[in-house]
């Protein structure tokens, strides 16, 4: 049995096809969803999470986030307090263990090395702050009532579905010759994951054998921004409209040894994705 918050997003519901061919599977999320292969809740775990006789014993896989607010206020909602609920939760029914989907913005600033485990965390920002302090209620919880925690921080995942986020909007950006503004050199540099990748992370990581603790989450391929567009251009068939901020950017990249060792291991690249992207967008019309 897993329960999954954020069930309706990019991570989340690629999870759920996943997950639902091996057994029930209970989905959160404030967006309704007609969803027919798991049991959905319409549920904001910004409140308290609503008791579930059925899912005792559930692992916990918690992939909902706020992301794009500039209020602190809304990250500290929906990212800690919404946390808490989930973990709440997870405690009175007997949880056999929680999976947390955090950030690697958590580590701040790395000075444009690959981060590791070990590195001090140093979040700026309302959404890496908010998302290191969800993950010290994690860790918390996991010794006051010795709940299994693994936490995964995640680094630019990438879907033919995606909507936003950056390779979402470089491909619509390029395809509606909409202006993208682009830092020195194409900065930052970053460590980029396939959500099929993610969502075999995490179904791996729900296993009993799978030793808790952190763990960054991303492919072996690092990109830059401008590398990003380029390819864009080539399934686009189109110039990308290119400004310049006259910034330069350190590089976002991790090191996945942990998980690698653990086990794991990342197979699909981002030619697979522009492969699929390509076919897509040659049935596309272009918004006008």
């Amino acid at each position: 049995m897993y329960l999954i918050s954020g069930a309706t997003g990019l991570v989340g519901s690629a999870l759920i096809k996943a997950l639902a061919v091996d057994g029930p599977v209970i989905g959160l999320s404030r967006s309704p969803s007609s969803a027919k292969p798991y049991k959905f809740i319409e549920c904001d775990i910004r409140q308290a999470v609503p008791d579930l006789e059925e899912a005792e014993g559930a692992v916990v896989i918690h992939c909902a986030a706020e992301i794009r607010s500039s209020n602190w206020d809304d990250h500290w909602q929906g990212n800690v307090i919404a946390t808490k609920n989930l973990l709440d939760w997870a405690v009175r029914h007997k949880a056999k263990r929680v999976i947390f989907l955090s950030s690697g913005a958590v580590y701040g600033d790395t000075q444009g090395k690959k981060a590791r485990e070990s590195d001090l965390a140093t979040p700026s920002g309302n959404y890496a702050l908010s998302k290191y302090l969800a993950e010290e209620l994690c860790r918390s919880y996991e010794k006051l009532f010795s709940l299994p925690v693994v936490i995964h921080r995640l680094y630019f995942p990438f879907d033919v579905n995606q909507k936003s986020g950056v390779f979402g909007f470089l491909y619509n950006s390029i395809r509606n010759r909409n202006p993208i503004r682009l830092n020195v050199n194409g900065s930052p540099d970053m460590s980029i994951t396939a959500v099929e990748d993610v969502v075999s992370a995490i179904k791996f990581s729900s296993n009993d054998s799978f030793a808790p603790g952190i763990y960054n989450l991303c492919g072996d391929e690092v990109l830059n921004v401008e590398e990003v567009a380029h390819l864009m251009e080539a399934v686009c068939e189109k110039s990308a409209v290119v400004e310049s901020t006259g910034l330069s950017v350190q590089a976002i990249t991790a090191d996945n040894t942990k998980l690698k060792s653990a086990g794991w291991q990342p197979e699909f690249l981002f030619a697979d994705y522009l492969a699929k992207l390509k076919f897509l967008n040659a049935s596309a019309p272009v918004r006008n």
